[in-house]
């Protein structure tokens, strides 16, 4: 049975998750990924032109959050399919991770949301993750967003990641506002702390939200 293994780009059955335990080898990024913080891609236009220079360019990839590929890897068991991009896992053009899952939580589990920043102060150690409970569980997104970054750059191995498309609203990925740490739903601005790592790594995001906007009546 296959599941999202690191360094690998595997079919998405809905009803399985990345192994979090699965070893992942240090990688740093390399010649693939243009040097600077990568960017926040809201224009639908340049959305759309990346989506067609992804599958033109044989050597491109992109990273996308695993329950958009139809994983259950959400927080309630769920996942949040979107088909073009389970397409392009399929197909092995996106390289599905949950960072979450990669840090060691199960699924289901408790909902959980940044608490006094988001996710740059998480990564500097000036806020932090609680669940709904109160539980701080900030090693596990900060040590998941790691791995989920190691395990993108590893699969991209010579070749490309053009972008990445990450859950909208997210704790750990999150682009550009987040859940604001009151459970009820409000936002605040900022990015998720996976989102952070890749944007720190050079690598562009573009928010679930946008891309359906943008691809919206696409396969």
């Amino acid at each position: 049975m296959s599941t999202i293994q690191p360094g690998r780009v595997n079919t998405p059955p809905a009803h399985q998750a990345p192994n979090p335990a699965a070893p992942v080898p240090r990688t740093e990024p390399s010649e693939a990924f243009a040097p600077g913080r990568g960017e926040v891609i809201t224009d639908l236009d340049r959305i759309r032109q990346l989506k067609q220079q992804l599958e033109s360019q044989p050597d491109a990839h992109i990273v996308v959050s695993a329950c958009l590929a139809g994983f259950n890897v959400r927080y309630d068991g769920g996942n949040c399919n979107t088909d073009n991009l389970r397409t392009l896992v399929e197909s092995g053009k996106a390289i599905p991770v949950c960072a979450e899952v990669l840090g060691g939580l199960s699924t289901p589990r408790t909902p959980s949301e940044i608490q006094g920043g988001d996710g740059l102060q998480v990564l500097q150690g000036k806020a932090r993750v609680e669940t709904k409970l109160g539980q701080d569980i900030t090693d596990n997104f900060t040590r998941g967003a790691d791995i989920a970054l190691k395990t993108a750059l590893q699969a991209a191995a010579g070749g490309q990641i053009l972008f990445a498309v990450l859950k909208s609203k997210s704790p750990s990925c999150g682009v550009g506002s987040i859940y604001d740490g009151g459970f009820a739903g409000g936002l605040k601005p900022g990015d998720g702390i996976a989102t952070t790592r890749f944007r720190d790594a050079g690598i562009d995001v573009i928010s679930s939200d946008n891309w359906r906007l943008a691809t919206e009546g696409e396969n």
